[in-house]
């Protein structure tokens, strides 16, 4: 067991998991902003 690593399975999962994770945290920051965007621009019609 080098590196403290359980098995070469999860020594190659690790960094998709952290990809896939960051991925899906970006996306759903965008989709906040978008929705951010037309919130205001909702707010700026009704003035």
């Amino acid at each position: 067991m080098p590196f403290g690593r359980k098995s070469p399975l999860e020594a190659l999962a690790m960094p998709g998991a952290l990809i896939a994770y960051k991925y899906s945290q970006f996306r759903q920051r965008r989709r906040e902003a978008a929705n951010r965007r037309v919130t205001e621009r909702e707010l700026s019609a009704l003035h």
